[in-house]
């Protein structure tokens, strides 16, 4: 069978939508494991997942599932931190660059933020979690902490152009809150209904919005 796969974390497959037969992909044991769980996912909608059967879109035996991962939870934190690890890394690498001006961060924060809403599998699987996490307590710390460090990112961005004289402290306290708010909202409503939301049209009204609130013109 023939999947389309934008997926890209620990297992190496590009982000770029490519059509794989997942029998011949060239990935370790774990990584396919870790990829099977994802389109496994997808495909049930989040509903009641196997071990078995991703062990079986895997294409290994179902003892090696459980020598990679102990259980299905522990599968899934590997799975949840193979997500969102290229976007905490992609984020951490443009933070770390004292020489890109405020403006341009937050610029890049923002339209990066738009191609991540256009990845809807991973999200898919991210909203999953999301619902789970108030029973399950190791999913809510990831999830928790992953709001935390966007929040905290986007406040330093913030400070630095307040620093710098090219943003308005008055609103920007509750800047950070209402960026991933306008983020988590909008992939909400994308993921339920893509063909009534204009992407590229929220994203221009959204980034006019943050830019009004800090008082400066979008570049």
């Amino acid at each position: 069978m023939t999947y389309v796969i934008p997926y890209h974390g620990q297992s190496g497959v590009s982000m770029k939508p490519t059509t794989v037969k997942l029998p011949h992909i060239d990935l370790t044991t774990r990584q396919r494991i870790l990829h099977a769980t994802l389109l496994t996912l997808v495909e049930r909608k989040g509903t009641s997942v196997s071990l078995r059967q991703i062990a079986e879109r895997a294409g290994v035996a179902y003892g090696n599932v459980h020598y990679h991962f102990r259980s299905k939870n522990e599968l899934f934190l590997a799975l949840l931190d193979d997500l969102l690890k290229p976007i905490v890394e992609e984020r951490a690498v443009m933070m770390a660059q004292a020489d890109i001006p405020p403006m341009h961060k937050l610029e890049t924060l923002l339209l990066r933020n738009e191609e991540l809403v256009r990845r809807e599998n991973e999200l898919r699987v991210i909203l999953t979690f999301l619902l789970q996490s108030p029973g399950n307590l190791k999913i809510r710390e990831k999830i928790q902490k992953m709001y935390s460090e966007w929040r905290r990112d986007i406040a330093i961005i913030v400070q630095q152009g307040i620093d710098r004289g090219d943003f308005s402290s008055q609103n920007a306290p509750g800047l950070p809150v209402l960026v991933v708010g306008l983020i988590e909202g909008i992939t909400t409503q994308y993921l339920l209904d893509p063909q009534a939301i204009d992407l590229p049209g929220y994203f221009r009204q959204a980034r006019q919005l943050v830019y009004g609130l800090l008082d400066v013109s979008p570049p």
